[in-house]
């Protein structure tokens, strides 16, 4: 008799599952995760395991996990959500859990807690709490674009080789507080002539992630802006630009010494002696060419 697996096994993040329906286009959605997997059996009547998964249109919903396999079949794998969620959910560096990573266990199981702290309550004008909370964040200037905060939104900052020999510079940008994907395209889309006149289009921009100094960029083109839907189903805008040629290498390159031998010419019907330089010379059989 073979072994009966949980039914929530199948459901794999990054899983895509289509659902047909009679005169109907087929849908497809694409399984986040699977949530309360470690909770205490005696919880799941009330917390019952749901699960995360997005729609076609971008939708973040749940479903629980009968009614999503009953209706859906498995139709194949997004490599991107895979790598995402994997990345999410990896080991790292972290410091060890403390008796405060208990507290949402605690209320979820109905057990006192004591010492609980109303993080409401916390005044964070206080400057040692403001110290704490953004000594580790990620600058990015210019902060304030047409009112909207971009400094406190920014969440990260890459650079990769683009395929044109040029340099992408990709910019993080958590979509709240007035953060959204229409104003980034607006900040950010040189090509968008009414916000160029207004002088509203970020030509130049720094960010810091606690390097030895700052990023200092001047992009030269607008590839565009994107949505991102991380694991806990946050929305960011991904702003993508580039510079001409390897951006880092105008950093590392030294000039090389040459050896290479100069030619003055005085032309013969110049009004005046003047010098030119040839930059290059062929040899051939022993005499010197100019080319």
């Amino acid at each position: 008799m073979s072994q009966q697996h949980p039914p929530y096994l199948q459901l794999v993040p990054g899983s895509i599952w289509e659902r047909t329906r009679r005169g109907k286009p087929s849908t497809y959605t694409t399984v986040l995760m699977v949530s309360n997997l470690e909770l205490n059996p005696q919880l799941l009547d009330k917390f019952p395991q749901q699960v995360v998964f997005l729609s076609d249109s971008l939708k973040v919903l749940t479903q629980d996990v009968e009614t999503f396999l009953a209706t859906r079949t498995y139709y194949g794998s997004d490599a991107g959500i895979v790598n995402l969620i994997e990345a999410l959910l990896s080991p790292n560096d972290q410091e060890p859990e403390t008796d405060a990573d208990d507290d949402e266990d605690q209320a979820l199981s109905g057990a006192p807690q004591d010492d609980a702290v109303d993080i409401d309550s916390i005044d964070v004008g206080d400057t040692q709490i403001q110290e704490t909370l953004t000594d580790d964040a990620p600058i990015f200037k210019p902060s304030l674009w047409n009112g909207v905060d971009l400094n406190k939104a920014f969440r990260g900052y890459r650079e990769s080789p683009y395929h044109t020999g040029d340099t992408l510079h990709t910019l993080r940008f958590e979509l709240t507080g007035g953060v959204t994907l229409d104003a980034l395209n607006r900040a950010f889309d040189y090509g968008n002539a009414e916000n160029s006149v207004a002088g509203l289009v970020i030509d130049t921009f720094l960010v810091d992630c606690n390097q030895e100094y700052p990023t200092s960029v001047v992009p030269d083109g607008f590839v565009g802006v994107f949505l991102e839907i991380d694991g806990s189903a946050n929305g960011h805008g991904i702003v993508c630009l580039t510079s001409s040629g390897d951006f880092r290498a105008r950093e590392t390159q030294n000039p090389v010494e040459t050896s290479t031998p100069q030619v003055l010419i005085t032309p013969q019907h110049s009004p005046q002696p003047g010098t030119v330089i040839i930059p290059q010379l062929a040899t051939v059989g022993g005499q010197v060419h100019i080319g």
